[in-house]
C-alpha cells in the first residue's frame, strides 16, 4: 500500500472528483469543500440548506455537514478523509469514520460535533475536508450501504439520524443549567422562609415568656 503523490494524485484525481479543480492539491491530499445541506440536533432532523452560505455550530452541538463534491472511488484505490487542522483547532472533530472504501460512490457525509466553548462559523464552498488515496494491491469492490449517498438529504436522515431523545453536550448543559437556576431559586426560597419561621418563632417563644413575667406596675 502507497500514497498517491501530487504527480500522481494531479493525474488521477479528475477521474475521481467530480467537479474537480486543480487549485485543490495541496501537495499530496484533496481538500474538498463543504456543500449547502446539513441537519443538526437542534434542528429535529431536518435538512436545512445554508443561509448566506454560512453554517454556525453551536458549542457542543452534533452537525451532519457534507462535501460540494461527488466522489466515484476506483477499485484499485482506498480513500482516508479528516477535517482541516484550521478548524479542527477551534473544537470541530469529526466522529465519522476516517476512510472512503474503493468502489465508493456519492457524496462524503462527515458527522461533527463542536468540542469548543464557542461557535465555529463555515463558508459553504471553503475548503474544510481533506482527501487522500491510497493503492490496493488488488482489486476490490465495495457494494455497503453508502453506496450512491447523495449527501445530506431526506432519505440519509431516514437511514442514520439518531433519536432526538439521546443527550449530547448542549443538551447536557442546557439541563444542568436549569437544574443550577431551579437549586438557586430553592435555596433564596427556603433562606425566606427560615428567615420567616424564625421571626415567627421569635415572636412566640418572646409571647410565651411574657406570659410568666409578672405584670409591670
Amino acid at each position: 500500500m502507497s500514497f498517491l503523490g501530487e504527480s500522481e494524485l494531479k493525474s488521477r484525481a479528475r477521474n475521481i472528483i467530480l467537479d474537480y479543480n486543480e487549485d485543490g492539491i495541496k501537495s499530496n491530499h484533496y481538500e474538498l469543500t463543504l456543500g449547502q445541506s446539513y441537519c443538526s440536533t437542534t434542528t429535529n432532523s431536518k435538512v436545512l440548506q445554508a443561509t448566506d452560505n454560512q453554517i454556525v455550530i453551536e458549542p457542543g452541538e452534533f452537525y451532519f455537514l457534507e462535501s460540494s463534491e461527488i466522489l466515484k472511488i476506483p477499485d484499485d484505490l482506498m480513500a482516508f478523509i479528516s477535517i482541516k487542522s484550521k478548524v479542527k483547532f477551534k473544537g470541530l472533530i469529526n466522529i465519522s469514520g476516517f476512510h472512503v472504501d474503493p468502489n465508493f460512490q456519492g457524496k462524503l457525509v462527515f458527522s461533527v460535533l463542536n468540542v469548543g466553548t464557542s461557535p465555529i462559523n463555515l463558508t459553504v464552498g471553503d475548503p474544510l475536508f481533506q482527501i487522500w488515496f491510497s493503492t490496493l494491491t488488488s482489486i476490490t469492490t465495495y457494494e455497503g450501504d453508502h453506496q450512491g449517498l447523495k449527501g445530506v438529504n431526506g432519505e440519509f436522515l431516514n437511514k442514520y439520524m439518531i433519536s432526538n431523545n439521546n443527550a449530547y453536550p448542549a443538551d447536557l448543559q442546557k439541563q444542568i443549567n436549569k437544574l443550577e437556576t431551579k437549586l438557586s431559586n430553592t435555596l433564596v426560597y427556603g433562606a425566606i422562609l427560615i428567615t420567616l419561621i424564625s421571626g415567627i418563632f421569635f415572636i412566640v417563644f418572646k409571647l410565651y415568656v411574657d406570659s410568666f413575667l409578672p405584670p409591670v406596675s
